[in-house]
């Protein structure tokens, strides 16, 4: 267990419904709306070439991480490089699918690369650009439930309106792990749904017997 900015995060062995590491799953929340987290999450489904660009490199890993936690029980068996050096940006040329992190000032060398067929997701302006035709979109039911579930999301500690007042640092970094912990669990618990809702008949076309249940039994192992 490690504390930052007072969050208490817990490292976990690697397990294929669970990562190693528990990251804060509300970043990509304040930093694009609900409708380009969904395009996102299409595109990495979808298996297109994605490039998330922020002038905070800090930012990347956490963000992308907490991409990677939205599909679960689904995993990215691509390449991963959550945050590429500017020096190696001609990377982003090389072909295959691949997701990596880059610093926003080598914005128009990754469109000089790859003019087309990137998908640039922009932490600081919050929108996704896809240079061909967008990804299939994701079925309307699942994201309306999505988007019933989102709007009962608690509020991020810092963001709340009236925050109770503390005796001391210590109750307050309990609370703030305690409301950061039922948060995650409500964004893990609406995305679950949402792909158990886009997945839950896939043995109709497939003719497995239950794949339902696995979805839902996976889920339940990592909420």
């Amino acid at each position: 267990k490690f504390s930052a900015l007072g969050v208490s995060h817990s490292l976990y062995p690697a397990l294929p419904y669970r990562p190693v590491c528990e990251i804060p799953l509300y970043y990509p929340f304040t930093l694009l709306s609900v409708d380009s987290i969904l395009t996102v999450v299409s595109c990495i489904l979808t298996e297109k070439r994605i490039v998330f660009l922020s002038s905070s490199i800090s930012l990347l890993t956490p963000v992308i991480e907490s991409f990677f936690a939205f599909i679960l029980p689904f995993t990215w068996r691509h390449t991963y490089i959550p945050v590429l050096p500017s020096k190696m940006t001609d990377y982003i040329s090389a072909p295959g699918t691949f997701i990596m992190g880059c610093h926003s000032r080598v914005e128009e060398q990754i469109d000089e690369l790859c003019p087309d067929g990137i998908v640039t997701v922009s932490l600081d302006e919050g929108t996704v650009v896809m240079d061909r035709e967008p990804p299939a979109p994701l079925p309307s039911d699942a994201v309306d439930l999505f988007k019933s579930r989102f709007g009962n999301f608690p509020k991020p500690f810092d963001l709340q309106t009236a925050l109770p007042s503390f005796l001391d640092a210590e109750e307050e970094s309990r609370a703030r792990e305690k409301h950061a912990t039922q948060l995650d669990a409500a964004i893990r618990a609406a995305f679950v749904e949402m792909l158990a809702l886009i997945f839950g008949n896939v043995n109709t076309f497939c003719g497995f017997d239950s794949v339902q249940s696995v979805v839902c039994t996976l889920g339940g192992r990592f909420l």
